[in-house]
C-alpha cells in the first residue's frame, strides 16, 4: 500500500508538471486521492512495530515530521516556484520517487510482527468492546473528518491567488507565508 501510494503522489506530480490541459490537473488530483495513503500507513507501522510505552514518542514523531514538512515544502516550492511554474512539481516528484526507491529497497514489511493477544475473535472483552462502540460510531467521525479537511483545504486553496492578487506576492513571499502558517499549525 505504501508503495502504491507513493508512486500514485510520482505520477500525480508528474501529470501536474506537464499538464497543459485542465483536464490532466484533475486527473492527477484524483490519481492522487486515489492513492493517497501515505500517512495513514506511517501510522500503522508505529502501532504494529512499537511497543505500547514508546507509541507516543513515535506518534509525536510523526506528527512532528508532518508539521517539518508543512513549512519546508511552501519554502521549496517558493524558491522553485520562482524558476517556473512547473518545477514545484517535478522536485514534489523526484521526492517521491526516491522515498519510493528507499522503501522498496530498505523497508520491511510490518504485517507480522504485531502481537495480536490483546483480544480472542467472537469473545467480547473490555477492550474490544471499545473497538466495537467505536465502530458504531466511526461514519460519525467519517463526516467530521472529511469536514474538517474540506474547511483546511478552502483557505490553502485562494492563499496563492489572495496574497498574489492583493499584496503583488511572488511565489517566493507566498512560500514564506505559507511555511509560515505551517509552523504556526505545527
Amino acid at each position: 500500500v505504501l508503495l502504491l501510494s507513493l508512486i500514485g503522489a510520482s505520477l500525480d506530480y508528474l501529470l501536474l508538471a506537464f499538464s497543459s490541459a485542465l483536464w490532466m490537473l484533475y486527473l492527477g488530483r484524483l490519481l492522487s486521492g486515489i492513492t493517497g495513503a501515505t500517512g495513514a500507513v506511517a501510522a500503522s507501522v508505529i502501532a504494529d512495530t512499537t511497543s505500547a510505552s514508546q507509541r507516543v514518542k513515535w506518534f509525536g514523531w510523526l506528527g512532528a515530521s508532518f508539521g517539518l514538512g508543512l513549512i519546508a515544502g511552501p519554502i521549496i516550492g517558493g524558491f522553485a516556484g520562482e524558476i517556473s511554474p512547473h518545477s514545484p512539481f517535478f522536485i514534489a516528484a523526484l521526492l517521491n520517487i526516491v522515498a519510493f526507491l528507499v522503501v522498496m529497497f530498505w523497508f520491511r514489511e510490518t504485517k507480522n510482527t504485531r502481537d495480536n493477544t490483546d483480544t480472542e475473535v467472537g469473545v467480547e472483552t473490555q477492550s474490544n468492546s471499545v473497538y466495537i462502540t467505536l465502530f458504531k460510531t466511526m461514519p460519525i467521525l467519517l463526516i467530521i473528518y472529511f469536514s474538517a479537511q474540506l474547511i483546511g483545504q478552502i483557505p490553502a486553496t485562494v492563499w496563492v491567488l489572495f496574497t498574489e492578487n492583493r499584496f503583488g506576492w511572488n511565489s517566493m513571499m507566498v512560500g514564506f507565508s505559507l511555511a509560515g502558517l505551517g509552523l504556526l499549525h505545527s
